[in-house]
């Protein structure tokens, strides 16, 4: 719809959409299904899923430059370093490369015997034979069939009857046990109604049940039904209640029926809503088993499948082990942003560049006070990670927390702990003037500042200022002696000197010094306090010397107050 020289008014333009929207749109069939009884929203998550990874499926199939055989092992390697025992390797049968793929992994022995691989298998003779073949010695398999039961498929795809799609389920389990049956390892059969968010519970219901009973007469593994929504087409509370309803019934039969396996409920989302993260943790609560996702989210098939980085980190921010390691998500990510070529958003939840930098002045506030409260109480602290606005310790998932960062929106005394942790120990009463100084900055280049950035401001306006007053001369030898014969304080004695000279009436009221890191060969930092027509400065000089820099920083910090005063004189001391 043109709207540029759409003149009409915005009511009239709203109410045109709407009628639109009624004409071509309409609730997705079976998208409302309700549970009157369901127990889901009382649950907690108190222990992780089983996880199975889906990236060399639903991740390589959405690139527009499948991966090759190396980086499809060094993706497979990484995810067995991170402890996740269940991986899909795609679809041996599909092509040449997919099928060497799974042959080098079992040939090289680079299946751990704690992983079951999982390959899927369109229901054909020759395809299944040739799964069977690329699979031998493999001691740990899952085979995947699925078909399609939404309306939908049904109706306008495939033209059958509800009855004709669950003959073809059927007919897929006998086909996997023909090949199948002389296997010396260790499988078991996952079956997917595929759409099945687009098709009546009752029915799935019916065809699960079905493809069960056919299992059970077999084998003596447990069978995997997934649950997947395809595409997502209602809340996220619509979809826990269908899994909680299949979970139920499905094992209620089981039990009536005297079954000799087990069904575990697996789900497998997508994020056409922007809800595939609350669509499986809702789904976890009611009953679900396992979950299949994907590592980092940028490129999935479609719209995304679920995030294993977001849900596992969920899972750890309410003290729930994920039963992962996550020591190595930034490897990991950068590995695949650069096999994908698509860059890592900033934001990524938890784990990138700006998600645990605070820019908002509030949010500074709150977290800054957080810090001071916890070196106050250090000794009794109990480790207990509640910072406001950060969910988990960045230290945690081994990463480095990102300092805060100043722009024209932030809370500029923020400035102060980024100065903090360079060891400059800023006085609480010098921190108005140093906000001012990178308020100017901020607001005249409305550029967010570094770390480094501020360090600058900083020493250019309150470390070694040696104008108009400046030490040009003074016999350092001289007065260390007479300090260690007199016990005679140099900075003292400098400070009446330049005081009697140039008739600067001035008072130190307080000095301090130290290292600036824990090195031996530091830099000192001298701090001092003084009092000049009523007002107080503080000021700083860093040097490698100690003397030198106290007596420097003296010098400085009259600078300062001259300064700040319009107080300039045509001499240098």
């Amino acid at each position: 719809m043109n709207t540029v020289n759409d003149y009409r008014s915005i009511d009239e333009r709203v109410k045109d959409f709407w009628e639109l929207t009624k004409k071509h749109y309409q609730v997705p069939k079976n998208a409302n299904f309700k549970l009157p009884d369901r127990t889901w929203p009382d649950k907690d998550i108190e222990k992780a899923p089983i996880w199975c990874s889906v990236d060399l499926r639903d991740w390589n199939q959405s690139l527009s430059k499948p991966m090759s055989v190396e980086e499809k092992i060094e993706i497979f390697n990484m995810q067995v370093q991170m402890w996740f025992k269940e991986i899909e390797v795609w679809f041996p049968a599909a092509s040449e490369a997919e099928y060497n793929f799974v042959r080098k992994l079992i040939d090289e022995n680079l299946i751990p015997d704690w992983v079951k691989i999982q390959v899927l298998i369109q229901c054909k003779d020759e395809l299944i034979e040739k799964t069977r073949k690329s699979l031998e010695w493999a001691k740990n398999v899952i085979i995947h069939i699925y078909n399609s039961t939404s309306t939908q498929q049904r109706e306008t795809v495939f033209n059958k009857s509800k009855e004709e799609i669950i003959t073809i389920a059927e007919e897929w389990v006998d086909l996997v046990k023909k090949h199948f049956n002389d296997y010396k390892w260790s499988f078991q059969l996952e079956y997917s109604p595929e759409s099945f968010t687009w098709t009546e519970v009752e029915y799935a219901e019916e065809i699960c049940k079905r493809v069960i009973d056919r299992w059970d007469s077999f084998w003596w593994n447990d069978i995997i039904i997934n649950l997947p929504a395809t595409v997502e087409n209602s809340w996220p509370d619509r979809y826990a209640d269908k899994i909680e309803y299949m979970s139920r019934v499905l094992k209620a039969h089981m039990i009536n029926t005297k079954s000799k396996i087990n069904a575990i409920i697996s789900v497998h989302a997508h994020n056409d809503r922007w809800t595939w993260i609350a669509a499986t943790e809702l789904a976890i609560k009611a009953w679900a088993d396992r979950v299949e996702w994907v590592i980092w989210v940028p490129n999935w098939e479609r719209s995304w499948n679920v995030d294993i980085w977001t849900l596992a980190l969920n899972m750890f921010s309410h003290w729930v082990p994920p039963e992962l390691d996550l020591s190595n998500i930034w490897e990991v990510s950068e590995k695949i942003s650069e096999i994908i070529k698509i860059p890592i958003h900033p934001r990524y939840p938890y784990t990138w560049e700006l998600v645990n930098t605070a820019f908002s002045w509030s949010h500074q506030d709150a977290i800054s006070k957080w810090f001071i409260e916890q070196e106050k109480r250090k000794e009794q602290w109990d480790e207990k990670w509640d910072v406001p606005y950060l969910p988990i310790n960045p230290k945690h998932i081994w990463l480095e927390y990102t300092p805060i960062q100043i722009n024209s929106q932030s809370w500029k005394w923020w400035a102060t702990f980024i100065l903090n942790n360079m060891w400059y120990k800023i006085p609480k009463e010098m921190q108005k003037s140093i906000w001012q100084k990178v308020q100017e900055v901020t607001d005249k280049t409305n550029w967010t500042l570094k770390e480094q950035e501020i360090d600058d401001i900083f020493i250019q306006n309150f470390v070694n200022i040696d104008w108009p007053v400046k030490l040009n001369e003074f016999n350092f030898k001289k007065i260390r002696n007479s300090w260690k014969e007199n016990k005679h304080w140099p900075i003292e004695e400098l400070g009446n000197k330049i005081s009697e000279k140039y008739n600067i009436q001035f008072n130190i009221t307080d000095y301090t010094q130290h290292a600036r890191n824990s090195w031996s060969n530091s830099d000192a930092i001298s701090i001092f306090k003084i009092e000049y027509n009523w007002k107080t400065y503080y000021w700083y000089w860093v040097d490698r010397d100690f003397e030198v820099s106290a007596l420097h920083w003296l010098i400085s910090t009259i600078n300062i107050a001259l300064r700040d005063q319009n107080k300039t004189f045509p001499w240098h001391s």
